[in-house]
Order: C-alpha cells, then structure tokens, then sequence
C-alpha cells in the first residue's frame, strides 16, 4: 500500500505486454527516442520486473531509485533487477561531511563500503548530491561534487544545481575559471577519461582524503584529488601514486575552490618526482584536481 493507490499486478501478462509496447514505443526514434530507463519508485514492485523489461526493451543504461541507504540492500536490488540504482548511502554520507561546517564530519567515511554503495559495487552506483526530491546539502555542495565527479560509479548531475543555482561555474564567490561542476566535469573526460580507476592515497585523517585517478595515455594522464573539510586550514600532505603517467611531471590545479573568504585561490603547481612521491594540497572547505601541466 503507498498513498492510497491501487495494485497493479505487473506480472499479469495483459499489463506487463502493455508496459513493454509502451517502452519499446518510447525507443523507437521516430517517437520519443528514448534509450534508457529510469525505474520509479521500485521498492513498490519485484525486482525481477525491471529485470525482464531491461531484457525485453534493451536499453542502453537503467537506474533505479531504491531509496535505502542499506548497500548492502542496493547491491542486492542491482543484482536482483541487473540494473544500476541511486547511491542513496553516498548522498546521506555526503550530506552530513557538507553541512557539518565546523568540520566535525568524518570525510574517509566515503571509502566505506556500509556508507558509499559506489567504494562497494561502482559499476552498478550512481551517485548524485541532489534531485527533486532530496536538495538537503545546503552547505559547501561543490564539496559533494568535487568527490562523486572524480570518484568511481555513474555520478548525476541536478538540472537545478546547473542552471539555476549556477554551480556550472562555482556559484557566488566561488565563482570562475577553475571553480564549478563545469570544470570538474571536463576533469573526468579529459584528464580520468571519462572512466576513473581510483587509488586511495590518504584517508587516515578526519579533515582530509586524497585520491587518485589512473592514466590511460599522455592525453588522458589521471590526476589527484584532495577534498578539505577544515572549516579554516589548508590541507594536504606527501603521497605516492602509482600512476606513471603523472611521475617526473609538473602537477597543475585544473579545479579548485573554497567557501573560505579569500581562499578561493588556485594551489601552486606541485612536483611529482619519479617515484611517484608529490605534496598536494586544498583550501579549507574545499577542493582541488591536480594533474600533469600543460594539457
């Protein structure tokens, strides 16, 4: 029972073929042209219903909304319905590191498989900071998005945060080149190529995680990410990747930003010696994507 609506017996073949003409229909080009799914609301109805209809209608990529912050409970659904779901566990963890602006909140939290169903099962999580029903992070958001941006799974953007909130470009005093979900966007293309593949480098500080991104070639190197709670430092610390492509090079910031009143600044640019050892850091409150000058 929800809301008062009635049943509907999905499994009865008159409902489910009607269901599946409707969606094939959707598909065809000369219609909507639609070529994937996004399931509603599925906690109401069998997994194996979305299982059958993604088999029967083919489409490109499927996502549920499961909301539960359970992974464990999303990884079950993924497998029962062989479809990605809403990483509902990331956003609430995410939620609670962005509002907490004193810097209480605990940012390795991200890494954890009970708390981020994209650490747990990243093929099958996407990731998300707000939607139309869930705009909670109210504070320092571009935190949340400099994280599910670079990190592993299928990460979402809302139309609202965009266009109307203006995080395309940082928002406010955050705004510029460097700043935003634009730049950050064009981080995972260009530098991650389009497909992350994380190393974890720091996450033993309550403040501070450093990560980073694999290279697939000279054009599309990795990069490293450090994400700063501190309500009032910088913070960073000495790492060592294992990405060649990033050893004996000039890193450079290509994203930034800081909610901090003139910390809003572009890091210097950082040596990455032949070992892969390089000292980064981020502005309180803030963000910042390193990779290989010159790009």
């Amino acid at each position: 029972s929800f809301a008062g609506f009635p049943d509907v017996c999905h499994d009865n073949s008159t409902v489910y073929n009607d269901i599946k003409t409707w969606m094939l229909w959707l598909k065809n080009t000369t219609n909507a042209g639609f070529s994937s799914w996004r399931w509603d609301y599925v906690k109401g109805f069998s997994p194996d219903i979305v299982r059958r209809l993604n088999a029967d209608t083919s489409p490109t990529f499927s996502v549920g909304e499961y909301w539960d912050a359970n992974t464990g409970t999303l990884d079950w659904w993924a497998n029962a319905a062989n479809s990605s779901v809403f990483d509902f566990a990331l956003y609430y963890t995410l939620r609670d590191i962005c509002n907490n602006t004193s810097g209480g909140g605990y940012l390795p939290n991200v890494f954890d498989y009970s708390k981020s169903f994209a650490a747990k099962n990243p093929w099958r999580a996407v990731t998300f900071v707000a939607n139309h029903d869930t705009d909670e992070i109210y504070r320092d958001k571009m935190m949340a998005y400099a994280f599910i941006l670079t990190y592993q799974g299928y990460p979402c953007i809302f139309w609202k945060d965009y266009y109307d909130y203006g995080l395309a470009t940082g928002g406010g005093a955050c705004s510029g080149w460097g700043n935003g979900i634009k730049q950050l966007v064009w981080c995972r293309e260009k530098l991650g190529g389009g497909g992350p593949q994380i190393e974890i480098l720091k996450s033993n500080d309550g403040d501070v995680i450093i990560y980073g991104s694999r290279g697939y070639s000279t054009s599309s190197p990795g990069y490293i990410v450090v994400i700063n709670d501190n309500p009032t430092q910088w913070k960073g610390a000495w790492v060592q990747t294992g990405n060649s492509y990033l050893k004996n090079k000039t890193l450079k910031a290509y994203a930034w930003s800081s909610t901090v009143s003139g910390q809003n600044y572009q890091p210097q640019n950082k040596y990455c010696d032949g070992n892969g050892w390089v000292e980064v850091w981020a502005a309180p409150r803030g963000y910042a994507v390193y990779s290989v000058d010159g790009l």
